[in-house]
């Protein structure tokens, strides 16, 4: 029952990342693979070795930054113009003087020179100024929050792989303990509530180890998505 409420909500998930993003995620049917693995278990994600690219490179950052780089470039723009573009105006009208006569075409076209004010000037170049300084600072703090992102997933993922390997180790030794308690019933030197009980801690610790499994997967899921990674 449990792992068939999983596979829907795997199912249910998949439907939505594909109407988001367009991909066709590539799910593992054949379960869990060893001891404590995981469905669809997506591939190690690499920490670049410099820091400082991803953090240039970071698709998160990039839009940021290329907004910065259109604010600094309009307010470049507003420190040397000192008014308004000319305008370049064009109109058509047809009239007639007597219901008799046909129509007579016209075509107007002119030019408009906006005078504009200091004051007015000023007040886009500070406006734009402001922009620009704006874009900036969502670019640093896009910065800072992505390092302390990456920073904790990797955390994460470091504890989440040393919780699945102790999970991992103590169902290979359940699993050792039960087939020599097996052995030991059959020959009558254990009693049937002590093979009961090794039964039974064997299914939890490869229950805990599948568990751990899984959280190894999202672990690295997390990672993935908070270094910009498309799913795979």
């Amino acid at each position: 029952m449990t792992l068939a409420e999983a596979t829907g909500v795997l199912a249910t998930a998949a439907q939505r990342l594909r109407a988001l993003s367009g991909l066709v995620p590539q799910l593992s049917a054949a379960g869990p693979s060893g001891v404590g693995g995981a469905i669809g278990a997506e591939p190690m994600p690499v920490l670049p070795a410099d820091t400082a690219t991803l953090l240039v490179t970071h698709p998160a950052v990039a839009e940021l930054q290329d907004s910065a780089d259109v604010a600094q470039r309009s307010a470049e723009l507003a420190q040397v113009q000192t008014r308004a573009n000319p305008e370049l105006m064009l109109a058509t009208s047809r009239d007639r003087g007597q219901l008799d006569e046909a129509y007579q075409h016209s075509i107007t076209l002119g030019i408009r020179f906006p005078l504009g004010s200091s004051s007015r000037n000023q007040a886009k170049r500070a406006s734009a100024q402001a922009d620009a300084m704006e874009a900036e600072t969502n670019v640093r703090l896009e910065r800072e929050r992505l390092q302390g992102d990456v920073e904790a997933a990797r955390v994460g993922l470091v504890s989440a792989q040393t919780q699945r390997d102790a999970a991992q180790r103590r169902a290979v030794l359940a699993r050792e303990s039960r087939v020599f308690f097996q052995k030991s019933f059959q020959m009558g030197e254990t009693d049937l509530p002590t093979r009961l009980r090794m039964e039974r801690e064997a299914m939890d610790a490869e229950r805990q180890a599948a568990r751990a499994g899984i959280d190894l997967a999202a672990a690295q899921s997390a990672l993935r998505q908070t270094l910009g990674l498309l799913p795979e």
